[in-house]
């Protein structure tokens, strides 16, 4: 059986969201384009809680002001649970905005049968 580590593929080069890079400036065009915002409120690393994004939808991807990202996994009635896709930490309070995006990550052919872990 031949496995491949996700690991390699998770890489910021190859997980893209409508080929734009994750950083301040994207953050900013998706506030704009959302027009929704929400708050980091607690820190468990890797899992940020984030009140506010009221329309956000299971497993999207989110941006945080400090250009980390990450992927929605828990959505309660006043808060989500975001599993961030960094080592670095992110500060309560920093801004976080929803996208229409769900975590896309290119395979080659390659890959294809292929057991991925």
């Amino acid at each position: 059986m031949n496995t491949v580590r996700l690991k390699n593929y998770l890489s910021p080069r190859r997980l893209q969201m409508n080929n734009a890079t994750f950083n301040k400036q994207s953050f900013e065009e998706q506030l704009e384009y959302s027009g929704e915002i929400g708050y980091v409120t607690q820190i468990t690393h890797p899992i940020i809680s984030v009140e506010g994004l009221q329309s956000v939808q299971p497993e999207y991807l989110v941006t945080f002001e400090t250009g980390e990202w990450g992927q929605v996994f828990t959505i309660n009635p006043d808060s989500i649970e975001v599993l961030i896709f960094s080592s670095k930490p992110v500060p309560s309070g920093t801004r976080v905005s929803r996208t229409l995006n769900q975590l896309k990550v290119p395979l080659s052919k390659d890959v294809v049968g292929k057991t991925i872990s």
